[in-house]
C-alpha cells in the first residue's frame, strides 16, 4: 500500500493567486484612466466662447468634460497598491461636481462610463470574460 497526504501551504497559496492578478489589477486600472482621459479629448458639442484670445468649445450636459486648462485631465492618477488593489485619484476638486452635477452645472459623466466601458470591452472575451471560463 502507498499512502500520501497533498498539502497545500494556503499563506503560499494566496500569495500566488495574488501574484497571478497583479497584470489583470494593472490593465484593468490603466484601461479605467485612459478611458477617462480620451472621453474627455474627444468633441464636445456644448457652447463655444472666447476666453483669453482663445476660442473653447464646452462639452454639452450629459458629455465627459470639456479639455480646458488641462487641470482635471491631469489631475488623473492612477497608483498600483499592491497585486491586488489599484487606486485611481482624480485630484482635481471639482471633479465630483462634473461626474454628478451640482446647483451650479449639470453632470458631465466621465468616470462612471469609463468604468462601465472598460468591464464591457474586458468582459467580452477579454481578461475579465477569462476568469468566468
Amino acid at each position: 500500500m502507498i499512502t500520501f497526504t497533498v498539502k497545500v501551504d494556503q499563506g503560499e497559496l494566496k500569495r500566488t493567486i495574488a501574484k497571478g492578478v497583479r497584470p489583470t489589477v494593472r490593465e484593468v486600472a490603466l484601461a479605467i484612466e485612459a478611458a477617462m482621459k480620451l472621453s474627455m479629448a474627444g468633441p464636445k458639442t456644448g457652447r463655444t466662447y472666447r476666453r483669453r484670445g482663445v476660442i473653447h468649445r464646452a462639452s454639452a450636459p450629459g458629455e465627459s468634460p470639456a479639455v480646458d486648462t488641462g487641470f482635471l485631465i491631469n489631475s488623473i492618477q492612477t497608483t498600483i497598491k499592491s497585486d491586488t488593489q489599484a487606486e485611481i485619484v482624480i485630484a482635481a476638486d471639482y471633479a465630483a461636481a462634473l461626474e454628478f452635477g451640482s446647483s451650479k452645472v449639470a453632470a458631465r459623466p466621465f468616470v462612471r462610463p469609463a468604468i462601465e466601458g472598460v468591464i464591457t470591452r474586458f468582459g467580452k472575451g477579454g481578461i475579465l470574460a477569462r476568469g468566468r471560463e
